[in-house]
């Protein structure tokens, strides 16, 4: 009788202990990215959020990231999102202008911006509270988590092109409508195509030229079919997003699982423009000569072409957002996008650029703790 009450008690205890495991699984997260492993996005943004969530949560949550995944094309990137096939996911918006026409739009601007550190998180700030950029989101049946950046993309060649003279009919592989524009004024020819064929149009000579910031040309290995840099700063990308989310897996969350997933944004964001951006690029540059790489300055016209378009880009830009995005107010949106740069200028003036985790803490006080995780994305 004795026996039979232990075994009894034991086999409840046991019960209780298999349904309390059961009732405190971690929540699954399948995260992707089109981009290969070694890529500054992958590494910087989603191996290390990554650990940094599963961290946050104590358990509660289990990313698992699948990099350069078969799941994700970078033009699709974004519908595989909205339906379920992962539940996180990284896109370039310059695949979709259409369908994301207000981002597509402020980064008719980006040519006018250098300092990629103030930028990711005027960026931040903005894509996640201006009411045009929320209502895009939603229309895209996304939820928006957070940016991504680039240090300004330069100038990687199959030869030698320093000058406006030798920049002319060459074709170029560029990021987005206004950098293309340019180079159209130069005489070279705008090539659009995924950063995943630079390689092979290079060794091919489908292309002359690509560009790209230092970091991405060195872990692409394209120093093995293009030996000639040149320094000129053509532009900043950032138009998409670093993270979106799944609307229903969004929604079944708890507001503390999402506030482990934003807080993590902001150490991911932080250790993305520190090691990722601006120890990477200086990094970068070493090794890129260390094989064979020759950098060139660009000549006083080839410079004057550059910034006599970037003169004259913010009138433009507001004729191709009302024009070609269907904005109706681009002197609002624009007005409002530059009191952001503005007041992210002033609070990032005196911050360490290496210190990271001071970096995550502006961004937690200014940015992600103040969004309601209650509310945002439930609608």
């Amino acid at each position: 009788m004795i026996f039979q009450k232990v075994l009894l008690t034991s086999i409840i205890v046991f019960t209780l202990i298999c349904s309390a495991a059961y009732s405190y699984a971690a929540e699954k997260i399948q995260a992707a990215t089109w981009t290969p492993a070694n890529h500054f996005v992958s590494k910087s943004l989603y191996t290390y959020w990554a650990e940094r969530v599963n961290a946050y949560s104590q358990g509660d949550l289990d990313v698992s990231v699948d990099l350069g995944s078969a799941m994700l094309t970078p033009r699709g990137a974004m519908a595989a999102l909205s339906i379920g096939i992962v539940d996180v996911a990284f896109h370039t918006g310059q695949y979709t202008p259409s369908e994301l026409n207000v981002s597509a739009a402020v980064e008719e601007l980006a040519m006018l911006h250098t300092d990629p550190f103030i930028m990711i998180a005027a960026i931040a700030d903005f894509d996640l509270n201006h009411p045009m950029m929320r209502e895009q989101w939603h229309r895209t049946k996304v939820i928006y988590g957070g940016p991504y950046i680039t240090s300004p993309y330069i100038l990687l060649c199959n030869k030698e092109i320093a000058t406006l003279e030798r920049i002319a009919g060459k074709k170029i592989r560029l990021p987005g409508r206004a950098p293309g524009a340019w180079a159209a004024e130069t005489g070279a020819v705008s090539v659009s195509m995924s950063s995943n064929e630079m390689y092979s149009a290079l060794d091919k000579g489908a292309i002359d030229c690509t560009t790209a910031i230092p970091v991405d040309l060195l872990n692409r290995k394209l120093f093995e079919v293009a030996k000639h840099l040149t320094d000129l700063p053509i532009t900043i990308f950032w138009a998409g997003y670093g993270w979106a989310y799944n609307p229903d897996f969004w929604k079944r969350l708890t507001e503390k699982q999402r506030r482990a997933l934003f807080n993590a944004q902001a150490d991911a964001i932080a250790h993305f423009m520190v090691n990722g951006i601006i120890k990477g690029d200086k990094d970068a540059a070493i090794r890129l000569k260390a094989n064979g790489v020759v950098f060139h300055e660009p000549d006083a016209a080839l410079m004057a072409s550059l910034d006599d378009f970037k003169d004259k880009q913010k009138k433009s830009a507001e004729t191709i957002a009302k024009e070609k995005f269907g904005i109706k107010n681009p002197q609002g949106l624009y007005a409002d996008f530059d009191k952001t740069v503005a007041k992210w200028t002033d609070l990032l003036r005196d911050a360490p650029r290496e210190d990271e985790a001071a970096f995550a803490a502006i961004l937690k006080k200014e940015i992600y703790d103040k969004i309601d995780l209650s509310q945002y994305g439930t609608d």
